[in-house]
């Protein structure tokens, strides 16, 4: 337990901002435009929940993860900002990069969907946005 603490002072210490937490309303609004962005970019959201302090997304969709992960960040910052307005306008909510991961097989994608819907404690309403039908013509 203390070795624990100790860790996290140190990992405290070693951030360049303070680390910031969602409450409850600022992470309904986050779900909202990640589902927004994906509607918007014709990106599948099979399973959406978010965290105090991350987020987890399984999206499919015609982009690269690490350009999607960029999308949600802008998105989810102007809506915190203009919605929530408690943070000065320089707070950085969210680390440089994210944790991507490309999909190739239905069991690793059944077990990552699996793991944002059932695994990150209480179940929050989410929600999945419908894939666009591609229209040729």
């Amino acid at each position: 337990m203390a070795a624990d603490l100790a860790l996290h002072r140190k990992e405290e210490n070693a951030l360049k901002n303070p680390s910031f937490m969602l409450g409850s309303r600022q992470r309904e609004k986050v779900l909202e435009v990640i589902l927004q962005v994906c509607r918007f970019r014709g990106w599948f959201a099979h399973a959406v929940h978010v965290r105090a302090n991350h987020v987890h997304i399984v999206v499919s969709g015609r982009a690269k993860p690490e350009q999607m992960v960029v999308d949600f960040k802008r998105y989810a910052t102007r809506a915190i900002k203009r919605h929530h307005n408690e943070q000065p306008k320089t707070k950085k909510y969210w680390t440089r990069h994210g944790s991507t991961k490309y999909i190739w097989t239905k069991e690793r994608f059944a077990s990552a969907a699996k793991y944002v819907k059932n695994e990150q404690g209480k179940m929050m309403a989410f929600g999945s946005t419908k894939p666009r039908t591609l229209v040729r013509g």
